[in-house]
């Protein structure tokens, strides 16, 4: 997991407001979980794994089209679709990006088939593969993490951490009435900072 928010960072925005201790995050149980559940829904909202590694992504074409994935450019859409097989150009989405290397693009047989690489993936070329098999690297490496995301990351620990005592949906009593507390989840503005980054193709990642 990179380390979208330094410890130090932490400490200067948080530790008046809570007592931060240590010299690591792991000095911190409760803010160690908040910082690993912000960084999965970052990843989970944007569609895309962030760190860089070398993974194995493998597709099963039969079932695009059918709701189970939606990692298919439709505009390269030819209409040559069958019930079993993929019979034409199309761009397959990988999650981790940016794209590094592209190792293999393979059938299910660990035929090598011919693609490719786009920005978002690999346009696996006129084929007839009932699976494919995508070995790659992608991903940032620490020092190149963009800002925003960085950003993002810090206003939406920040804002758990502020009502870490209140993590569901409640209310709260105040003169006059009572307000609605809103379950945790990714702020709006949290949203509006990562939507440059979202994946385009549906991955599920």
């Amino acid at each position: 997991m990179l380390e979208l928010v330094s410890f130090d960072e932490l400490k200067l925005k948080l530790g008046g407001r809570g007592g931060l201790s240590g010299t690591v995050l792991a000095d911190n149980p409760r803010l160690e979980i908040i910082v690993e559940s912000v960084y999965a829904a970052i990843e989970s909202y944007i569609r895309r794994i962030l760190e860089q590694g070398a993974y194995t992504k493998t597709y099963y074409p039969q079932e695009f089209g059918q709701g189970r994935y939606n990692t298919v450019d439709l505009s390269s859409y030819l209409h040559q679709h069958t019930s079993s097989y993929l019979r034409y150009p199309v761009t397959i989405g990988i999650p981790a990006l940016p794209i590094v290397s592209i190792a293999s693009v393979e059938d299910g047989d660990a035929n090598e088939l011919r693609y490719k690489e786009k920005r978002y993936g690999v346009l696996v070329e006129s084929q007839s593969a009932d699976k494919i098999v995508v070995d790659y690297t992608g991903g940032y490496l620490q020092a190149e993490i963009p800002s925003a995301i960085k950003r993002a990351a810090l206003y939406q620990i920040q804002s758990e951490w502020l009502r870490r005592d209140h993590p569901d949906a409640d209310y709260q009593s105040v003169e006059g009435g009572s307000i609605t507390r809103p379950e945790f989840g990714l702020l709006e503005e949290i949203k509006r900072l990562l939507n440059p980054f979202r994946h385009p193709f549906s991955l599920g990642v």
